[in-house]
């Protein structure tokens, strides 16, 4: 994920607000970005009805997404590329024994 240059812009917000509230912001942020996905998964599944369009919902995904993104360029966050890609064959391990477990 590359991050466009403007956001940048973020990495003054400690500037204005206390580093715990900086991570208090985060925080919330992080708690609208699980209610817009599981918003999302709502829309796609049609299983519990919700007004909400899968385009609408996807927006809101991506509104929060940023906002949590935002939240990370003002603490300083990096992204842990190691750790990304252990966790990945973690989890396609996982998926491709449970299939094989469903057979």
């Amino acid at each position: 994920m590359k991050i466009p240059e403007p956001m940048n812009i973020w990495k003054s917000y400690g500037n204005y607000i206390t580093l715990p509230a900086m991570y208090e912001a985060l925080a919330e942020e992080c708690s609208e970005l699980a209610k817009a996905a599981q918003k999302m998964a709502r829309a796609i599944r049609k299983e519990k009805p919700t007004p909400v369009t899968e385009e609408e919902a996807g927006e809101m995904v991506r509104e929060e997404f940023t906002d949590v993104v935002n939240c990370a360029i003002g603490l300083g966050l990096e992204l842990d590329g190691v750790s990304s890609i252990e966790k990945f064959h973690r989890m396609q391990k996982r998926c491709i024994e449970g299939c094989e477990n469903e057979r």
